[in-house]
């Protein structure tokens, strides 16, 4: 064999061997890209969730607070009219438990939206004793009586345990979701 001609299948199998082996780089770096782009998508979602999960537990918190701020004043609204009633002043509504109802009821809302439905369903319950006081003030405040005094105590009685009960399934709620 002569040298021209072992020269030429050396750079035949030269040439081949490198075709072959920068084909088989480029499908081990395609190979490589399409495993990252995987688990960069994987990373993301999981990030996704997790920010999922904190913002929705930012919005249960931000509800949760907002209803019982708005359940303490507006109890505390209520218990002032109800003094001044008790006292002998039969006066209307004032304007501080109108404002207080309609600030319950937003934030109870917010808590119905936020959920579960267990907590809404208490929060509904609450509203509705408070609303309870709220209606025999109006109906009773000409003709206030002990008798009527005691109902009402019980009716603010049966909102503090709910809102007591409130706060803790809130903070189980709020423990579970971490």
């Amino acid at each position: 064999m002569n040298e021209g001609l072992a020269a030429i299948i050396a750079a035949v199998f030269g040439l081949v061997g490198a075709v072959v082996g920068g084909g088989a780089a480029v499908w081990g770096a395609r190979i490589g890209s399409h495993k990252t782009a995987e688990a960069l998508l994987e990373q993301t979602r999981i990030q996704a969730l997790a920010e999922h999960g904190r913002w929705h537990q930012q919005t249960r918190l931000d509800a949760y607070e907002a209803f019982i701020v708005a359940i303490t004043d507006a109890s505390n609204a209520l218990l002032a009219w109800q003094r001044a009633i008790a006292g002998g002043d039969a006066s209307e509504m004032p304007a501080d438990v109108v404002d207080g109802m309609f600030a319950m009821s937003r934030a109870s809302t917010r808590v119905d939206v936020a959920g579960p439905a267990s907590i809404a369903r208490l929060a509904e319950s609450i509203s509705e004793e408070i609303m309870a006081g709220m209606n025999m003030c109006g109906t009773n405040r000409s003709q206030w009586s002990q008798e009527i005094d005691t109902q009402f105590d019980q009716v603010l009685e049966r909102a503090s345990t709910s809102t007591d009960m409130f706060s803790q399934s809130a903070r189980e709620i709020l423990e579970t979701s971490t």
